[in-house]
């Protein structure tokens, strides 16, 4: 027993002297060490962070420390190697440290890329926890996990600091499925070329939230990489990419959705899609101006045939096998001006389809046509079905598009054959498509009043058997009636329906066939109307509507009405914006769907909703019915429905009421949704009202005061509804409600207010309706669609509430953004990039003073009716948007456009300015502007006055200026220091104001002036 005991007593001995060893280790770190330079006693076993600590200052050092390491613990199965125990903060580049550099040979492809290529037959399996290494100052990746197998998750990795991915994942495969890189944030990586060449990616790669603005080169970023089928870069910012060569070169299960990127900045293109044989996109948005090499851009890409049309292709000197095999391919490219072409060979060999496509067209005037008739056709297309290979007809108005289809579709309509194919029609122009397959009989009937059309037309109904997938609906906006009265043979799931505005009767007695349609497919978030939509349409089969996106509808009258056969859940819908829904299941005898949990707290009228609906027995009493005044009949005949399921409503109405003769039981307080309904027919009455109730109840702490409670449906002004009676006192409106003077704001007004309780769907101005107010409620969902002006609406207001995010406003139908954000202050969210503005003709001064504009977005803003953009940056010292793309062939008056817009250096090279008359002030010291605008046709211009005045880093070659029309130039270059002038030759014959038109003392550049201003510069 004593021996045992002794035993015992040394073997604890022995652990005290081991654990004393390795604390004595722990003590001592290790810097830039060897793995042969650790004591004997740690070289046996992975290494510990509790017994060691070593810091590594070089790159080389340290993977010469990790090779011998890894070779020596690392498994495929088994514990992850732990690395905790390295201090990599002084390390800035980890070059190629997973990768066994001697395997690493220079390549040139048969195409001629030159790249690295990873020499092994298969991958590298390393099973480390690489989430323990600190990356916080690594700037460098390039080449980091070249040939690595990754076993272990690297979601997680900083790589916050990271400028080069190059070569990151060459050669690699991710075997580990929760591999998720969308967390990581590559803001300032500049260099992702050949990044995933030839990688093995796992099956979900979502990285539509990479931030890659400040990417330039992605050169044979995905160069045969696989299982890229579920990859999603969309909404990637390329736009400072100017190197895009064989980006997807062999990337063969690619089929990704680009047609949004701005490439403009792209020079090179060649290999780009070469062998990517699944890829198929439209790009006919891309500009591609910049580019000058696309040879073997879209070879054996076999499933190709996308838009690129309109493409800018004049920069382009080599098209060499450019669409070498692309089997698929038979796009229109009449249009392109290829001037600089010097080889071209092979371009279309093995393009079979396209050359038989430019055969056929070129047989039809260019295969052009307008607003043609079906009888003006030429005489052997009108004996078969178009191809659209062979023309494309370009139709601006809906009755002329109408008039040709509806003979086109019953001369050659089959219901049991082939789809038609309306992939000739160029629908770019039309916004409506009304009524446009419906007969004339059911559009009168439609358009005859309500009586009428709650009752069956019993009228001849059109057959149709179109592909709709050939349809392009791309700009249309409105198309009520579009089906009414037809029997629908062919699929209806996938018609892009992504842009439409109003559906109401688009299925109006409609036939609905063909058992594969799913409308689930559509994507009808910007619909606001939806009457009538599925009135006595007949489908015997599940439609899919459950997950529709209705959040932006305001009305569904009649929806379902009569729709024997309809019964589906909706309980995914979003209807808190639904303000009517009078008769949506009238009739609707087998519907018994889901829709208890609904948000109908804007309904105003039920009138008729469920009766005869004779099925329907769901629960409904939890339905908040505050704002219903019309509820008559609402279960009349609905047979089935128990009482207890039935929604309790307000019986309590105040028609423009004042806030003090309310009874005094709800004076003092807030009012709860669902006590009482105030109506409001009159603003001032509604204003008089919110004032005092906002001064009685309001508390910036605590939730936002909910007004919902209050009905607003019949108002259509909201002008300054929010804005201080002082402020109001302070200022005079013409009788346009133009200011007459600047109203004086001595302070803010903070609300703390739940502006989206508010019902603003039949709102139609909001002239300042948040002047000088301090938003801390949320605005986001305010129902703005029917809103067509809305100068001075944030004019001095604040956005307090972070949350603020107004890309969700939908201001399609707005024409006078005119001092909206006057001096106002933003918050974070700054994309109105979706606002798309196809209506609007005044942005005068907008952003005029407004703070916070970095990272504003309104590149894509459609400004091609806008007329007036004068002061519209002045003085918002921060704005640097990217405006290249704006078309501005509308633009007359420009004067002080970016005047103290400190920060502004925008493209605007492509700008259309031929019908600007007044430049005066335009880049007044904007300090930071100097693009080539040298091309720009001024020749309709008459003011430059003080134009360039303080620009001061501004320096372009104006040579081709035709300023023949200018009569004041005073002040035009006045202290733009940087500007060498090459002007003498301009016509300045007109001019007769030029005092201080350059600010010089160099002799040479006063010979580079018109001699006309010499004399009166050198007095």
């Amino acid at each position: 027993m004593k021996d045992l005991f002794s035993r015992l007593q040394d073997i604890a001995t022995d652990v005290v002297n081991k654990v004393q060893k390795m604390a004595n280790t722990v003590a001592h770190n290790f810097t830039d060490i060897s793995y042969q330079q650790l004591p004997p006693e740690l070289q046996p076993q992975r290494l510990h962070p509790r017994q060691v600590r070593i810091t590594f200052t070089s790159l080389s050092k340290l993977k010469r420390f990790l090779d011998v390491y890894i070779a020596k613990f690392n498994t495929p199965q088994g514990q992850a190697l732990d690395l905790s125990f390295i201090d990599m903060s002084q390390i800035t580049s980890i070059d190629l440290l997973f990768a066994k550099k001697e395997l690493i040979v220079k390549k040139e492809n048969p195409q001629g890329i030159v790249f690295y290529d990873y020499n092994a037959r298969q991958a590298q399996p390393l099973n480390i926890d690489f989430n323990t290494l600190d990356l916080s100052n690594v700037k460098s990746m390039q080449g980091t996990f070249m040939g690595v197998e990754i076993i272990n998750d690297i979601s997680n990795l900083k790589v916050d600091n990271v400028e080069n991915m190059s070569y990151l994942f060459s050669k690699a495969v991710f075997k580990n499925p929760k591999i998720d890189l969308s967390k990581w944030n590559v803001s300032r990586v500049k260099n992702m070329s050949f990044m995933f060449r030839g990688a093995r990616l796992n099956a979900q790669q979502n990285l539509q939230q990479w931030n890659v603005a400040q990417v330039t080169n992605m050169q044979g970023m995905f160069y045969q990489a696989s299982n890229l089928a579920g990859l999603k870069i969309d909404n990637w910012q390329v736009g400072k990419v100017t190197n895009m060569s064989a980006m997807f070169l062999g990337a063969t299960d690619f089929n990704g959705n680009l047609s949004q990127w701005n490439v403009s900045q792209v020079t090179n293109m060649q290999h780009m899609f070469r062998s990517a044989t699944l890829f198929n996109c439209d790009l006919d948005k891309w500009d591609v101006s910049r580019v000058t090499n696309m040879s073997a851009m879209f070879c054996a890409a076999k499933s190709f045939n996308g838009d690129i049309s309109t493409w800018d292709v004049r920069q382009v000197t080599d098209m060499s096998g450019m669409f070498y095999n692309a089997t698929s391919f038979t796009g229109d490219l009449t249009a392109w001006n290829a001037v600089r072409i010097t080889n071209n060979k092979d371009m279309f060999t093995g393009a079979d389809n396209f050359k038989r496509a430019h055969k056929e067209r070129t047989k039809y005037q260019g295969s052009k046509f307008t607003d043609i008739s079906f009888a003006q056709l030429p005489p052997e297309l009108q004996k078969q079905r178009i191809n659209p290979r062979q023309i494309t007809i370009t139709f601006t108005t809906t009755e002329k598009l109408k008039e040709f289809l509806d003979v086109y579709i019953a001369k050659f309509n089959d219901n049991t054959g082939k789809p038609l194919d309306l992939g000739f029609l160029d629908m770019r122009h039309i916004v409506n498509i009304n009524y446009l397959f419906a007969n004339l009989g059911y559009r009168q009937h439609l358009e005859s009043g309500l009586q009428t059309i709650v009752k069956e037309a019993k009228l001849t109904k059109v057959p149709l058997n179109i592909d709709f997938a050939t349809l392009d609906l791309s700009n249309v906006y409105y198309m009520d009636g579009a089906f009414a009265g037809t029997i629908i043979y062919s699929d209806l799931s996938s018609l892009d329906v992504s842009n439409i505005r109003s559906m109401s009767a688009l299925f109006y007695e409609a036939e609905i066939l063909n058992p594969q349609t799913n409308l689930g497919r559509w994507d009808v978030s910007k619909v606001c109307y939806m009457n009538f939509m599925f009135t006595r349409v007949k489908c015997m089969h599940q439609l899919n509507l459950n997950h529709w996106n209705v959040s932006n509808v305001c009305q569904m009258n009649f929806m379902f009405a009569g729709s024997i056969y309809f019964n589906e859940d909706l309980n995914n819908w979003d209807v808190s914006h639904v303000n009517s829904m009078a008769g949506m299941f009238w009739g609707a005898i087998l519907f018994n769907g889901n829709i208890g949990n609904w948000n109908v707290s804007k309904v105003i009228s039920m009138e008729n909703m469920f009766a005869i609906a004779t099925n329907f027995k769901q629960n409904l009493s939890h339905w908040n019915t505050c704002r219903v005044t019309n509820y008559t009949n609402i279960f009349s005949y609905a047979t089935n429905m128990p009482t207890t399921f039935m929604p309790r409503f307000v019986k309590e109405v105040y028609e423009n009421p004042l806030y003090n003769l309310l009874p005094a039981k709800y004076q003092g307080r807030k009012i709860q949704p669902g006590e009482i309904i105030c109506r409001f027919t009159n603003l001032a009455f509604l204003k008089v009202f919110l004032d005092s109730y906002i001064n009685n109840c309001h508390s910036l702490q605590g939730a936002p005061l909910d007004l919902s409670f209050i009905d607003m449906a019949q108002i259509e002004i909201a002008d300054f509804l929010f804005v201080e009676q002082e402020v109001i006192n302070s200022f005079s409106l013409n009788q346009e409600g133009v200011f007459l003077n600047d109203p004086v704001v001595p302070k803010t007004r903070p609300l703390n207010v739940d502006f989206n309780s508010l019902d603003f769907s039949n709102v139609k101005s909001m002239n300042g309706t948040f002047l000088g107010v301090e938003l801390y409620g949320d605005i986001s969902k305010l129902k703005v669609f029917n809103v067509i002006r809305m100068s001075n609406t944030f004019r001095k207001a604040i956005f307090r509430n972070s949350y603020i995010d107004l890309s969700k406003w939908n201001v399609y139908q707005v024409g006078d953004l005119s001092f909206m954000f006057y001096f106002a202050q933003l918050n974070g969210y700054k994309n109105f990039n979706t606002w798309g503005l196809k209506g609007a003709n005044n942005l005068y001064a907008t952003f005029s003073g407004a703070k916070n504009l970095a990272g504003l977005n309104i590149s894509d803003w459609d400004v091609s009716n806008v007329m007036f953009m004068a002061g519209m940056f002045t003085d918002a010292t921060d704005f640097n948007g990217d405006l290249s793309r704006w078309n501005t062939s509308s633009l007359i008056l420009a004067q002080y456009m970016f005047a103290n817009c400190t920060s502004f250096n925008s493209d605007l090279s492509k700008w259309n300015v031929s019908n600007v008359v007044d430049m005066s002030g335009m880049f007044l010291c904007a300090s930071s502007f100097n693009q080539n605008i040298g091309n720009w046709d001024v020749s309709n211009v008459i003011n430059m006055n003080q134009m360039f005045r303080g620009a001061s880093s501004f320096n372009q070659d104006l040579r081709k200026w035709n300023v023949s029309q200018v009569t004041d130039m005073s002040q035009m270059f006045w202290h733009a220091s940087s500007f060498k002038p090459n002007i003498k030759n301009w016509n300045v014959k007109n001019v007769t104001e030029y005092d201080n038109f350059i600010f010089t003392l160099d002799n040479n550049d006063l010979d580079n002036i018109p001699i006309k201003f010499i004399g009166r510069l050198r007095a």
